[in-house]
């Protein structure tokens, strides 16, 4: 198979990966495949959190399939290890698949399921229906503005109901809404260009609330003195978003110690919707507080022909 039709096969399946990203994280191949990434994240971790302060317990929120985390480090480093996801089963799985001790396993926490933000799936399926039947832009947009005033941190910071040493939160920004980007995709074929500009100004800004709101929920999780580290996977290289073949070019500057002073262009180009916002919320939102973590950055190699430009950060409450 030729370079060409290997891309444009691919091309093809990141398109079936947007509308079904769920059918790609089974692949068992992305432990192996993420490993230079996995380490990458203990390294830091361990540098900038465990070698500097003596904390006991621990939350990661978003934890999925727990293929980008080495849950033997922090149940290692950890005296409790909370896992929270809006899909349980996905995070059971996960637990499972790293053949963990039962001395390691006693530290783990799995909680029971719940939208970080408080967003119900009847408000996914109205949508979807209502791109499908495509319905006028008005209502549509009129319907995502009213989920963008209703989303709320209250009632999850009820089901938690403690605070921890420190919350960790990986790519977790650019999932809030994911399901709604879906929906979109599938039936943007219905819309002219106005259309989907207007649709997508209003899911830039359900976006942009929800990723202000999370980086307060994070805030909220964490006692006086703990800690919080995001990540956010900041900007996509894929044949799906036309960036793939700048990101040679990309490597080349973060070599040099170059990627700040273009980091603008790029994102203008790959910019990855709720981790843009994300990151820019956090950075001001939490500029004053005396103690922040270094930026640090990776490429994370997602799966062939799909990258992403991801950077963490994180402060002492």
């Amino acid at each position: 198979m030729s370079q060409n039709d290997k891309l444009n096969n691919l091309e093809y399946k990141l398109m079936q990966f947007e509308k079904n990203v769920d059918a790609f994280k089974d692949n068992n191949d992305f432990w192996t495949n993420w490993e230079n990434f996995r380490n990458f994240i203990t390294h830091v971790i361990n540098k900038h959190i465990v070698n500097e302060y003596d904390f006991k317990t621990l939350a990661i929120w978003g934890a999925g399939r727990c293929k980008d985390i080495d849950l033997s480090f922090f149940c290692e480093n950890f005296e409790e290890v909370n896992l929270f996801d809006i899909k349980r089963n996905d995070v059971i799985e996960g637990v499972k698949a790293q053949n963990l001790s039962q001395k390691q396993l006693d530290k783990i926490k799995i909680h029971e399921s719940f939208d970080f933000l408080d967003v119900e799936d009847i408000f996914y399926i109205e949508l979807k229906d209502m791109f499908k039947n495509k319905s006028s832009v008005k209502s549509i947009t009129k319907f995502i503005r009213k989920q963008a005033n209703k989303v709320n941190i209250q009632t999850s910071l009820s089901k938690v109901n403690k605070q921890f040493d420190v919350s960790i939160s990986l790519g977790v920004h650019s999932q809030l809404f994911s399901d709604v980007k879906h929906s979109f995709d599938e039936y943007l074929n219905l819309y002219n260009d106005e259309d989907v500009s207007k649709i997508g100004a209003e899911n830039r800004y359900l976006h942009k609330i929800g990723a202000s709101l999370y980086n307060q929920f994070l805030y909220n999780t964490v006692r006086d003195g703990g800690a919080i580290f995001v990540g956010f996977d900041l900007i996509e290289f894929s044949p799906y978003r036309g960036t793939l073949e700048l990101l040679d070019h990309f490597k080349i500057l973060m070599a040099k110690g170059e990627i700040f002073e273009h980091l603008d262009s790029f994102l203008k180009l790959g910019a990855v919707l709720g981790a843009y916002d994300g990151y820019y919320d956090f950075t001001k939102s939490f500029k004053d507080e005396a103690i922040k973590f270094p930026t640090n950055f990776a490429i994370w190699d997602y799966f062939d022909f799909h990258s992403y430009f991801f950077m963490t950060t994180g402060i002492i409450k």
